[in-house]
């Protein structure tokens, strides 16, 4: 049965349910018929998903809908202890082939543009190069591959500061308020200097909404399953697992060179959490073509900033369009 889903800036229906994973179907903002491959957009599992559709002006997915696209998007939900089996394999590839299944029956197109956000992208990348089917192209957004030097997370990752074993023992299901709380730590004079810059525009409507709003966002935290918490910190940020092509996913290696989708790599350059030199190397690591675009702006302002729809929303939306392979968008 198909329910309206919440949280989000523009209407959108489920369409699909597994798990705590849910697809949702954006509902097109023009009378035309919709772009013939539809935008999957493929958030983090750290955060929820509405950062993507976050209020008017600050919503990706309400640019793709005004270009005409049909707008999908994963929301990975909260997993409770019957999820606690989840690891980054079930994400980058069950779930996701399952979420892509469901886009495709629900437009009848024959693949879909991945657009994955953070360690969405990472998902939509190890789904790419394990062969996952129904995947036309790739946009990576600020998203993780070497991670040989990966800046400040190193702290939160360093096996001398992180029991990781014991905290997954603990909780099956790591609270987010926890995880929320860990990354605060990486810059604990960031908060009073972030408000202060704050209070400086508070007489500026449109900028005091949009702080509550990322705020908002940001004091929402999603729990993570021990499991894919375990293979994200060791496999991924530890032994930086798959850009050594040593990531193992169904018992064989994930190798990127095998990816041969065309892929947009989309870098912020100011990005603290996602270094520009753990995201620059896809273009090396991947089998298929690689465009590279860097935008002045951090993790979360590319997506959202005031800035954003003239950079990375028209970068997007224009490499969307042009990789559309039976007709033109309307104009």
């Amino acid at each position: 049965m198909i329910a309206p889903a919440r949280s989000l800036t523009h209407p959108a229906d489920e369409v699909l349910r597994h798990g705590p994973m849910r697809v949702l179907r954006y509902r097109p903002l023009r009378a035309e018929t919709p772009a013939s491959r539809p935008v999957l957009l493929v958030p983090s599992i750290i955060n929820r998903a509405y950062i993507l559709d976050l209020r008017e002006g600050q919503s990706l997915a309400g640019h793709l809908l005004e270009q005409g696209l049909d707008v999908f998007l994963v929301d990975w939900g909260t997993p409770s202890a019957a999820d606690a089996h989840l690891d980054l394999e079930a994400y980058a590839v069950r779930l996701l082939r399952r979420a892509i299944r469901g886009a495709r029956a629900a437009s009848g197109a024959e693949a879909v543009h991945l657009l994955g956000y953070c360690l969405g992208g990472t998902f939509a990348l190890i789904a790419g190069a394990c062969g996952v089917p129904g995947i036309d192209t790739i946009c990576a957004l600020t998203t993780p591959v070497d991670l040989s030097e990966p800046g400040p997370l190193s702290v939160l990752t360093d096996r001398r500061l992180v029991d990781l074993e014991r905290l997954c023992r603990a909780y099956p299901v790591v609270p987010g308020p926890a995880l929320w709380a860990t990354f605060q730590a990486l810059d604990p004079v960031g908060i009073p200097r972030k408000y202060r810059r704050a209070g400086e525009r508070w007489r500026d409507r449109e900028q005091r909404e949009r702080f509550r709003a990322q705020e908002a966002w940001l004091n929402d935290p999603v729990p993570m399953t021990a499991r894919v918490l375990r293979d994200v910190v060791d496999g991924l940020y530890r032994k930086n697992l798959l850009a050594k092509g040593e990531l193992r996913v169904a018992g064989r290696p994930v190798a990127l060179a095998r990816g041969t989708q065309p892929v947009l790599n989309l870098i912020a350059s100011s990005d603290s959490l996602v270094p520009p030199a753990c995201a620059r190397p896809l273009a090396d690591l991947w089998g298929g073509p690689v465009t590279t675009r860097e935008f002045a702006a951090g993790h979360i302002g590319v997506t959202v900033g005031s800035r954003a729809p003239r950079d990375l929303w028209a970068t997007v939306a224009q490499w969307l369009r042009a990789h559309q392979p039976t007709k033109e968008l309307p104009s």
